[in-house]
Parts: C-alpha cells; structure tokens; sequence
C-alpha cells in the first residue's frame, strides 16, 4: 500500500497499513496512481516536486519528470498499452509507460483536445403578459 500526506511525503506499507515506511527519495503530493495490475506489476505513479515512478510495489523510485506536475491519469488498459496522461502545465502523454532515459524524459507529444462545436445560444426572448 503507498499513501501521500499534505506535507510531500510518501509511505510504503508491506503490512496492510499495520506499519508504514517513509520513502526519503520522493516528494509527492498526490495519491498514488496504481496500474490496473498493480498486484503483479507493481507498477505505480505519485506526482508533485516531479513524476515518480515504481516497478516493484513501492521498494525503489525513479524521477521520470522534474517539472511540477499536476494530475496522472493511466489509460484503463495501461497493462497492454502503457500510456498514460499528466498535467504539467500542458496535457503530456506517454505511450510507453513513462520510461526514463531518453532525451525528452517521457517521450511526449503535446497533446490539444478540440473543444466541440456548440450549437448557437438561442436569442433572448421578451415574454409579455396578455391582458
């Protein structure tokens, strides 16, 4: 289990929540993002001072980002596709898991939704009481 306070720290439970560890290397204030197999991958995110990354459950740590980052969101199919989503300033998207290594931290592409087209407000009406 891994949890985050207000104050930027991360613990590590291996106990149910019976005993936690501070985590010294990482300054998150987000909760955890978990991947959807977390139980056998052990995959998951905490966000802040940077993007923070663990392979196995919580034991070890890897800075993928130093820029503030804001909210992570995992595709529901993380396991198969890997890509994942952060707000830092600009939406960023990984498709590859949020590997560190390469020259650009995360491999991202900016990343613009279109607003939809919305239909016209109708005009405002003057409604008159009938005598």
């Amino acid at each position: 289990m891994l949890t985050t306070s207000t104050y930027g720290a991360l613990y590590v439970s291996r106990d149910g929540g019976l005993s936690w560890t501070y985590v010294y290397s990482v300054t998150a204030f987000s909760p955890p993002v978990y991947s959807p197999d977390f139980a056998s991958d052990g995959i998951a995110f905490v966000s802040g001072f940077g993007l923070w990354k663990t392979t196995d459950g919580g034991t070890s740590w890897t800075q993928i980002m130093t820029q503030s980052v804001g909210q992570v969101t995992l595709s529901p199919q993380f396991g198969d596709d890997h890509t994942l989503f952060v707000s830092a300033g600009d939406l960023l998207i990984s498709h590859d898991g949020g590997r560190a290594g390469s020259a650009s931290p995360l491999r991202l592409a900016r990343v613009w939704a279109r607003r939809p087209s919305l239909p016209p407000l109708p005009r405002p009406h003057t409604f008159r009481r009938r005598r």
